[in-house]
């Protein structure tokens, strides 16, 4: 093998020590950043530290000689090896051709099955005894608050628990806290858990409920008489029946008889709490995931497996969500799980859930929104939190201004289901997690492995995430990041700012601000701002947002991809994709094609909207052949048009009118000559944002002499792009002249001797560096 022109021998033995490392079965307990190499930390045995099946030095072995085997029976289960004098060992020998390693892996060991659709949504969690009231009233504040919802989590106070006597320090029959176990319904908070399933089903949400297995099945659960039965143990003796996962006999019995009563009044998935003893051949965590994610198929139900639990070790990959337990919430924990979830696409583990906030005490509110916004970019979107009256991660308990900028993050995920969605099917075609490391995309980049251990990694194949992780200045209120661009051209977001990589830049953000770049070109399919609040992730794509980042020099395409959203179906081929390609024909001439469906359809018609961010006003708009007119308020149209945002510089486009996914679509975009892509737009999207954050702060002094009189220069910038949003015929002189407005406004703050220190040294540095630097 060779290796950047280098020959490289193996041999048994040799160490890997450039390995790229994999993951480990929890982060409870845990403040900060936690060792992932194998060798050297002290608790790898019980956190089945796992090494990654890729390495910077081109090899790895993976020695499966200790390993049960499953049998050949039609529900698999494990059995002993035949003999244990041979030794079973895999080389991946692959050099820096990481996705080809990735793929060929999931040839010997599976795919990355995709989870249901309704789990890249939002989940609501807590650990609190709510009953089926306390649940719908917090639904109903989902909906007050106009913050998407899609999963309502359950935790162990739905069954009986002593909370009282296990204070006191009592345990129960097999020497666990009594009460942490349970199967039973606390029907004081829950009188009818079918109606309560009900009533989430008709508001579009799904349901899972908590477990803690370890005690087996104690004497006072509703179906221990059946169990102990089945499993030979006289119910009279009242002697508690054993946890025993590794035992299909005992498997069986907990699945059909002491929990299938409870799942079928209405629950869709169970989220697994192991916390005890790691021992056992598999492991009791793999044989849990193991047990639950595949039970569908051993009752012969088509739908896919789903489960909320910790990693068991390699292979665990075939059995997914993955549930990271709980962690202090700090900035130095929130700064790990961006490394923690990107190496752990090096097993193929792509779908950790982390509590948002982190899980053992309240989290402060600037901790807490930057990581609700690390949150939405991160697999799956759950927050959740330990029981104290004190500890809450509604958004809504927190202050005003993070709660907008939360809700605002969270609407954002909910619309990107589309593209997470997509991203999870080519996961299952390739082996590569949508949150994954730079140098899977860039391997012969020898920066872009520095990356991960700076929390920057790619989210699907379009878009590349910096989260903030830590805290701003206390003087300016801005948080600044080093940025390392690959190779190619990428467009800032929230900016629109155009950067041509590889290159190094350092930017600063404020509090609502988000390090998101996306490939020049790209195009990111999403649910439209207006989608249904209660349970969207699950829905079918009757309407899908098509948002644009146009350049001026090439071409990029994608697809869309659909199946049922539930079954697993999606394996024989029951799905259908939508390809698309956005095309500039000439500087002035921006298209995007929409092609016909392909393979299964679910939605036989879709409402289309096309979103172009960063362009001056179309000159004309032509879709299909037919020329689209401007409209000034969309909701005045019922039927078709263009509108134009001044404030972020984006066209959209929208038609009203279903139209078949069985016809392509033809978008042309026509821009005035001279106003096209090659006009420049730099930094005037922040900055008009940041003057109108900075118009706030000032209204916050009124009655300090602070008088809005004094800064006329300031508001006339920050309105800038209102007068072009009310008439986009202005765009250009409006941008054209908008530095010397910004300069303008500037010089009127630093010499705006009323504002205290401190703001005034926080709305300067606002002003000054919202232009990018480099």
């Amino acid at each position: 093998m060779t290796l950047e022109l280098t020959p490289v021998t193996w041999v048994p033995g040799t160490i890997d020590n450039l390995n790229l490392l994999g993951t480990i079965r929890t982060l409870d307990s845990m403040n900060g950043w936690i060792n992932l190499d194998c060798r050297t930390n002290d608790q790898a045995a019980s956190l089945y530290c796992t090494y990654g099946v890729i390495s910077e030095g081109g090899w790895t072995v993976w020695d499966d000689t200790a390993s049960s085997l499953f049998d050949d029976s039609d529900y698999k289960w494990i059995r002993p090896r035949c003999t244990t004098d041979i030794s079973d060992w895999y080389f991946f020998g692959y050099a820096h051709d990481f996705k080809a390693a990735l793929y060929d892996f999931t040839l010997i060991t599976g795919k990355i099955p995709v989870p249901p659709r309704y789990a890249f949504g939002v989940f609501f969690s807590r650990w609190w005894a709510y009953n089926d009231l306390d649940t719908m009233h917090i639904v109903s504040e989902y909906e007050q608050h106009q913050t998407p919802l899609d999963v309502v989590v359950t935790d162990m106070d739905w069954h009986v628990t002593f909370y009282k006597e296990a204070d006191q320090g009592q345990v129960d029959q097999a020497g666990q806290t009594i009460g942490w176990t349970g199967y039973t319904w606390d029907h004081h908070l829950f009188p009818d858990p079918t109606a309560f399933f009900s009533w989430c089903k008709m508001k579009g949400l799904r349901n899972t409920l908590n477990i803690h297995p370890a005690s087996g099945v104690q004497p006072w659960e509703e179906q221990y008489a059946p169990m102990a039965e089945y499993m030979g143990v006289d119910p009279s003796t009242n002697k508690y029946v054993p946890f025993d996962i590794n035992n299909q006999t005992f498997a069986n019995g907990f699945l059909d008889i002491v929990l299938k009563p409870v799942y079928d009044q209405g629950i869709d998935f169970w989220w697994l709490d192991w916390q005890q003893w790691t021992s056992g051949n598999p492991n009791p965590t793999f044989m849990l995931n193991y047990v639950f994610f595949t039970n569908p198929q051993r009752v012969g139900s088509n739908l896919r497996g789903m489960l909320l639990h910790r990693w068991g070790g390699l292979g665990n990959h075939r059995y997914q969500l993955g549930f990271s337990g709980d962690v202090v919430p700090s900035w130095d924990s929130l700064s790990y799980q961006p490394y923690f979830t990107q190496t752990a696409a090096n097993v193929l583990y792509g779908y950790w859930s982390h509590d948002i906030g982190g899980h053992t005490q309240p989290c402060p509110a600037e901790l807490y929104t930057r990581w609700v916004q690390w949150g939405i970019w991160s697999p799956i979107f759950r927050t959740h939190c330990t029981k104290d009256p004190n500890n809450d991660r509604r958004i809504w308990t927190y202050p005003l201004q993070n709660f907008q900028i939360m809700r605002d993050a969270i609407a954002l995920r909910s619309q990107m289901v589309p593209y997470i969605y997509t991203q999870a099917r080519v996961a299952y075609d390739t082996g590569v997690s949508i949150v994954h490391p730079l140098f899977y995309d860039y391997p012969s980049d020898s920066d872009s492995y520095q990356q991960r251990w700076e929390g920057e990694y790619m989210f699907g194949s379009e878009l590349l995430v910096d989260p903030v992780t830590a805290p701003v200045d206390g003087t300016t209120k801005l948080a600044s990041k080093t940025i390392y661009l690959p190779e190619g051209t990428w467009v800032e977001w929230f900016s629109g700012d155009v950067y041509t990589g590889p290159k190094t830049i350092k930017l600063s953000y404020t509090l609502d601000e988000i390090p998101i770049f996306v490939k020049a070109g790209a195009i990111i399919p999403m649910l439209p701002a207006d989608h249904q609040l209660l349970g969207s992730a699950q829905e079918d794509y009757t309407s899908v947002l098509f948002t644009v980042f146009p350049y001026s020099t090439f071409s990029r395409s994608g697809f869309l991809y659909e199946d049922d959203g539930l079954t697993a179906d999606y394996i024989d081929g029951a799905f259908g994709t939508t390809s698309f390609t956005y095309e500039p024909v000439t500087a002035q001439d921006l298209r995007v094609t929409i092609e016909p469906t392909k393979g299964m359809v679910f939605a036989a018609q879709r409402v289309y909207e096309f979103a172009f961010v960063g362009i001056f006003p179309p000159s004309s708009v032509v879709l299909n052949g037919t020329s689209i007119p401007y409209v000034a308020n969309r909701a005045y149209s019922a039927t078709q048009g263009w509108t134009y945002n001044g404030d972020t510089l984006t066209a959209t486009v929208w038609t009203n009118t279903p139209i078949s996914v069985t016809s392509a679509v033809q978008l042309d975009v026509f821009l005035t000559k001279g106003h096209d892509l090659t006009a420049p737009l730099t930094g005037f999207t922040r900055c008009v944002k940041r003057l109108q954050n900075s118009k706030k702060l000032l209204d916050q002094q009124w009655g300090t002499g602070v008088y809005n009189e004094d800064y006329y220069d300031m508001l006339t910038a920050s309105e800038t792009g209102r007068r072009i949003t009310y008439d986009p015929s202005t765009a250009w002189d409006e941008v054209s002249g908008f530095a010397s407005s910004l300069a303008a406004a500037t010089a009127t703050m630093e010499a705006y001797s009323a504002l205290k220190d401190q703001l005034h040294a926080q709305v300067d540095a606002w002003l000054t560096t919202c232009p990018p630097s480099s």
